[in-house]
């Protein structure tokens, strides 16, 4: 019987430990893209030239493509090439 009380104990300790170090709000994501990093974009399928400078084809869709673009590419694309800085986050 003492086994078993002091069983209850240690577990009643790991798990009030458990949620004093739990965060207890939400936690603030780090933004996937700042000033000279990467984009995702979802765009056309052609919207950028095959061997354009500061783009990647990451996966091509038939209708759309979706790229890794940097600044530069962002800044000359079309109005219809549509930028996701938030692509990476969860």
């Amino acid at each position: 019987m003492r086994n078993l009380v002091t069983t209850a104990a240690i577990l009643s300790a790991l798990i009030g430990a458990a949620g004093i170090l739990a965060p207890t709000g939400p936690v603030a994501a780090t933004p996937a893209s700042s000033p000279g990093h990467y984009a995702k974009a979802i765009a056309p399928k052609g919207a950028f030239a095959p061997n354009q400078a500061g783009v990647q084809l990451l996966q091509d869709y038939g209708s759309f493509a979706l790229y890794k673009v940097d600044a530069g590419a962002v800044a000359i694309a079309s109005p219809d090439v549509r930028i996701d800085n938030e692509a990476d986050v969860l």
